[in-house]
């Protein structure tokens, strides 16, 4: 399947005649990931205070409605699948993250 070159950050394209935007996020890949990757985002939120990601989130998220920090824990969920893949990659550890030795 060829990809729309405006999908190229991952989104779902709505184009009409000469306008191109982004109807938000697609709903590709794996469903299990997508779903397991929510709770992950609660408890990084949770467990990583000082973390860039959690800070993001924090920020908008403070005077928000429910609706919208639902909405904002799936921006972050897939933040934070983008840096966990860049750590498995390439090794960069996203800022504010303290990696334990494996025992």
């Amino acid at each position: 399947m060829a990809r729309c070159p405006s999908t190229s950050s991952g989104g779902a394209p709505d184009e009409s005649g000469a306008r191109r935007r982004e109807k938000g996020l697609a709903r590709a890949g794996n469903g299990r990931v997508r779903r397991g990757m929510i709770p992950l985002a609660w408890r990084f939120v949770i467990f990583h205070k000082n973390n860039a990601l959690a800070k993001w989130y924090r920020v908008r998220a403070a005077e928000a409605r429910r609706d919208t920090r639902t909405a904002l824990i799936v921006a972050l969920a897939r933040k934070l699948l983008i840096a966990l893949w860049r750590l498995v990659t390439t090794g960069a550890v996203p800022e504010g993250v303290i990696l334990n030795p494996a025992l």
